[in-house]
């Protein structure tokens, strides 16, 4: 009686110990040790096999051991996840951080995950809509930039029949890639080292019920994952989707504060900022520069006669034409109506006069097409540089109005054939 009065009581403390986990009712090893309880008492009772009693008991303390195990696992997963999601947050709030969005969440789950050494985001592209590598840790990404995937190529799809909301464990990642994918792609994902994955862990990330992105977490081991990992996972990537949705909110609005909507142009108030910080610089190392006003030609005459569609058109052309002629370190800026600005960064007035003109002359006779009629791209400029005009930036853009105004009277003088055009 006192052997099962022991027997008992461990039952008794297992269940309790299970109870008294968070995510208990998630496994049903608590409940099973209460109908073992029951059955022990009963099977002591009626047999004389002490050894066989035994042997339940320890069956039972060892899959309550390995629960444990596995509920420490989600446990500490949770954890982590939370300070993923909070370093994340830091991220999105620190514009000037170096450590790229994707990389840092890529790095966090392959933490989370045990066996996992490698892996990969894969973000739509909304224009293409294909999916193209973000970031990867343990592969090449370089050569993993030359390759996008249609949804129906990815493992999510193949091993979900297209039911993409769960992860997925992928067995065989090379048998998977040679079957599905065509050789272009096998030989830059030969050449990223991609293919020495045994084993791949593959994530839906959801925003606003659409597959937005997937994680694909990797090992080279076989049988690396297991039912945990997978539960790890997507508990990962449901926090994960919270936070990029956040990210993306927040890169909206830092766009609309600092661009224009029409013309993705950097906007008048946006402009000034980035000025102010580069004129103290300036003043202080004596760098060159030129500003520039620029003011579309017969904007007006294209709006009476077809509407504000037509002008917003020519001033969006305009503007990608620039933006495409330019320097990365120069500034557009749209400072109001049909009138923008140039910083030209490093360069002497000569130069920047230079290159004006070759811009002019490429464009002088431009047009998009409206609804059948040819619209013209057509646009004046005044210049002033620093130091050989001044140095002071007030004074600057007083020069370049009164240019670009003398510019813009002389080229409509020779020039009203394009405006007869519109009018016709």
């Amino acid at each position: 009686m006192k052997f099962q009065s022991l027997i008992n009581r461990t039952l008794t403390n297992i269940r309790e110990e299970m109870v008294n986990t968070p995510i208990y009712n998630k496994f049903i090893i608590g409940p099973q040790i209460e109908d073992t309880l029951k059955f022990s008492q009963i099977f002591h009772r009626s047999s004389k096999n002490f050894e066989r009693s035994i042997q339940l008991v320890l069956e039972y303390i060892k899959q309550s051991h390995n629960s444990i195990i596995e509920l420490n696992r989600l446990n500490a997963c949770k954890s982590s996840t939370l300070d993923t999601i909070l370093a994340v947050s830091n991220h999105i709030l620190d514009r000037n951080a170096d450590e790229d969005f994707y990389t840092l969440i890529l790095n966090s789950a392959i933490d989370v995950i045990e066996n996992a050494t490698k892996g990969s985001i894969l973000v739509l592209n909304a224009e293409t809509n294909r999916y193209e590598y973000q970031t990867a840790v343990g592969f090449e990404l370089e050569y993993l930039k030359h390759i996008d995937y249609a949804l129906e190529e990815t493992f999510l799809y193949q091993y979900t029949d297209g039911n993409l909301d769960q992860p997925m464990v992928v067995s065989s990642v090379q048998d998977f890639s040679h079957s599905i994918l065509s050789e272009e792609t096998i030989k830059w994902l030969t050449k990223a080292n991609w293919l020495e994955a045994k084993e791949a862990l593959s994530t839906p990330i959801m925003i606003d019920h659409k597959l937005y992105a997937i994680l694909n977490i990797d090992s080279s081991q076989d049988n690396a994952f297991d039912a945990v990992d997978v539960q790890l996972i997507q508990f990962f990537s449901a926090q994960i989707s919270i936070a990029i949705r956040n990210k993306r909110l927040v890169d909206e609005t830092v766009k609309l504060s600092q661009f224009d909507k029409l013309t993705g142009a950097y906007n008048r108030n946006y402009f000034e900022k980035i000025f102010e910080s580069h004129s103290e610089l300036t003043l202080e190392n004596l760098e060159p520069y030129a500003i520039v006003l620029c003011d579309l030609n017969f904007l007006k005459s294209i709006n009476d006669t077809f509407g504000h569609t037509a002008g917003d058109l020519v001033l969006s052309e305009f503007s990608n034409l620039i933006q495409n002629s330019i320097r990365d370190s120069d500034i557009f800026s749209r400072v109001g109506g049909d009138e923008f600005v140039l910083l030209l960064k490093n360069i002497h007035y000569q130069k920047a006069e230079e290159k004006m003109a070759s811009i002019f002359n490429r464009y002088e006779y431009y047009t998009v097409n409206f609804n059948g009629h040819k619209l013209p791209i057509s646009f004046s400029y005044g210049l002033a540089a620093s130091p050989d005009d001044s140095m002071v930036y007030d004074v600057l853009i007083k020069i370049a109005d009164v240019r670009m105004y003398e510019f813009k009277k002389a080229y409509k003088e020779t020039h009203q054939d394009i405006l007869t055009s519109i009018l016709h």
